[in-house]
């Protein structure tokens, strides 16, 4: 693209969106990772992104996209016990309604047995 054909829609479309994060249409979204024991019910994908602003509703996305994956993490209205949810690098206390911040990283790790 050349400077002279710059206009203020092209200009607005090569910027990242204010605040950082990828968001549409007033979506918010989050990058999600996969760990490998889910990964049969991403099709393999290791990250993917989801929208929503609490763990709920990204899981709910996930689920949209990849049918299953809800049944797999959530028991009885929360996270299973055996995968722990870090957003941004934090563990999240409130199971499926911890916040994801536009833009977020969010991880499902498997715990990690020990004794």
């Amino acid at each position: 693209m050349s400077l002279s054909s710059v206009t203020p829609k092209t200009l607005s479309l090569a910027l990242p969106l204010k605040g950082g994060g990828n968001s549409c249409c007033g979506e918010t979204m989050a990058t999600v990772y996969i760990p490998s024991l889910l990964r049969k019910l991403t099709r393999g994908e290791d990250r993917t992104t989801a929208s929503g602003a609490t763990v709920g509703e990204i899981v709910d996305d996930l689920d949209r996209q990849f049918p299953g994956f809800r049944a797999r993490v959530v028991e009885d209205g929360d996270i299973v016990g055996s995968i722990a949810v870090s957003i941004d690098g934090e563990i999240g206390t409130q199971g499926l309604r911890d916040s994801v911040p536009s833009g977020g990283e969010v991880h499902f790790v498997p715990a990690i047995g020990g004794g």
